[in-house]
Formats: C-alpha cells, structure tokens, sequence
C-alpha cells in the first residue's frame, strides 16, 4: 500500500507541475491561436488528472490510517489536509470541465447541461459543506483557513448552474464564462501547489505566524486579477462602455 501512495503522490506532483506550467501559457500568449488552444487542453488533461489522482491519494491514505487504527480525532490538522486537498480535486475537476464546456457548447449553449456536469456541481457544493462540517467539529490549527476556503466550491456549483439556465445575455457570454473557470482552476492549482507541492522545495515554516498566506494567497491575486481581466474584455468586446465614454 505504501508503494502504491507514494507511487500515486509522485504522479500527482509531476502532473501537477506540468499543468502549473501549461496553465500561464494561454495567459500570456494570444487567444484562440495554436499555443492557446494545445496548452489549455494540456492544463485541461493536466487538471482532470490531477483531480482524480488527488481523490485516488486521499481515499487510500485515510483508508489504510482507519485500517491501522488511527483515530482521526487524535490527528484533526493531518486528516483536515487531506479533506481539503479531496475538496480541492473535486473544485479543480469541475470549474476545469465548465470551461472546457463553454468552449464547446458556445454555439449551442444549452446543450451544456448534461448530467456530468450537473453532479459536478452538486460535489463542489457537498464538497464545500464537508469541508466546513471538519473545520467546526474537529478544530485544528488549520479550521480557520478550511472555513475561509470553503465557499469557493459553493460559488463555483452557482456558477455552474446560473450559467445553465439564467445565461448573462451577452454574445460573449460564453467567452468570460470560459476565462473566469480557467482562472477559478488556475487558482487551484496554484494554492495546491503553495500548500502541499512547495513543501518539497521549501518549508512552510518560513511563514512562521503568517503560514496561512499560501492557502489565500492565489485566490485574493486571482480574484482581484480576474477582475480586471474581465473588465478588459468586456470593454474590448462592447459589454461595458470605455473610460472615456463612462466619464462622458
């Protein structure tokens, strides 16, 4: 069992960091074009994988721990990780297949509710729930940041679903729908690769009092960064009137 963890740890981590790297390529390289289109669906392969490798690590740790014994109230911050790192996999899957959706739905956007991404959602939801049932019931020294995280999966399954069946009206609805997931997974990935990837290159220790900062760090940069990305477009494609005209 032992070899089979690690095994699945190494996989996770090599992909993790490739998809890391492939995330910042489709940012910073022009929309729609070759590099754009091969390095998301790379991100895209990259994240599923990494979601599934992240359920698979999590499942058979906790269930050889309880088959050893171990109860999980004597270690709460240990068992809390791996809840979250479980929560951030389901998160990651299902913003990571909202975008990948939007793209191939933008034609024919209703066909985007199928029952995959649906129970997609409902997950992210759940997941969100379990996370903040953990942090209440079995406080640790990491509860605080568990209860600051866990909206993101309730606020992803509403986008989801408002996405389905209330679609902003705007032409390009498809397009900011499509940019906000792919932040929403790059976000994911960043703050897993700060909390549990970084510790095989540095010690979360260096923080000291402030070693929540790497839990939080990607989504307020993300948050603030997207929102201004958003603007940008939505300017260049007519949805929001320029500076100029606003302050005409």
């Amino acid at each position: 069992m032992d070899l089979l963890i690690e095994a699945n740890r190494w996989f996770h981590i090599i992909v993790g960091f490739t998809g890391l790297a492939a995330w910042w390529v489709p940012v910073l390289t022009k929309k729609g074009g070759k590099q754009h289109v091969f390095f998301g669906k790379l991100f895209a392969l990259s994240a599923y994988i990494i979601g599934t490798t992240a359920l698979a690590g999590v499942s058979m740790r906790m269930g050889y721990a309880l088959w050893q014994g171990i109860d999980v109230t004597q270690n709460p911050e240990t068992f809390g990780f791996l809840i979250f790192l479980a929560y951030l996999g389901v998160v990651t899957i299902g913003i990571t297949h909202q975008a990948v959706r939007v793209i191939r739905t933008r034609n024919d956007p209703d066909s985007i509710r199928t029952p995959f991404l649906k129970a997609l959602a409902v997950l992210m939801g759940v997941g969100s729930l379990a996370v903040v049932t953990w942090a209440v019931t079995q406080w640790s020294s990491v509860s605080p940041v568990l209860l600051a995280l866990s909206p993101v999966g309730l606020l992803g399954a509403h986008g989801i679903y408002k996405y389905m069946y209330h679609r902003p009206p705007e032409k390009m609805a498809w397009w900011y729908e499509h940019m906000g997931a792919m932040l929403g997974a790059g976000i994911a990935f960043h703050t897993a690769f700060l909390v549990f990837g970084s510790r095989v290159v540095i010690d979360l220790q260096i923080f000291g009092a402030f070693n929540w900062v790497p839990w939080v760090l990607p989504a307020v940069i993300g948050t603030i960064g997207g929102s201004y990305w958003e603007k940008f477009y939505r300017r260049k494609f007519g949805d929001l009137p320029s500076d100029g005209a606003a302050n005409a």
